[in-house]
């Protein structure tokens, strides 16, 4: 075996930091994709990639979650409606 494979040491930075504020981000902001969250971590400094972002993004989102904020949403925008114009929500 080659010293260099047996001696390898990997150049990936350390991602706990980063990954921590993804999950904040994630669980405060449910309906953010990760293209909103790429925005975010990068106007606060934080250099990564969309690739990389997606891949940790993936693990946090939960399914149940975004679909109660998404209904939460529908159900509002229906509830101001203005019935004489857009009729009954029957």
């Amino acid at each position: 075996m080659d010293t260099s494979t047996y001696h390898y040491k990997s150049r990936r930075r350390e991602q706990a930091g980063i990954e921590a504020r993804i999950r904040e981000i994630c669980e405060t902001r449910v309906r953010y994709g990760y293209r909103r969250v790429h925005v975010l971590l990068r106007r606060e400094g934080w250099e990564i990639n969309n690739e990389e972002l997606l891949h940790v993004h993936r693990r946090f989102v939960h399914a149940a979650a975004l679909k109660e904020a998404c209904a939460r949403v529908a159900n509002a925008t229906l509830a101001i409606r203005n019935a004489a114009v857009w009729g009954d929500a029957g």
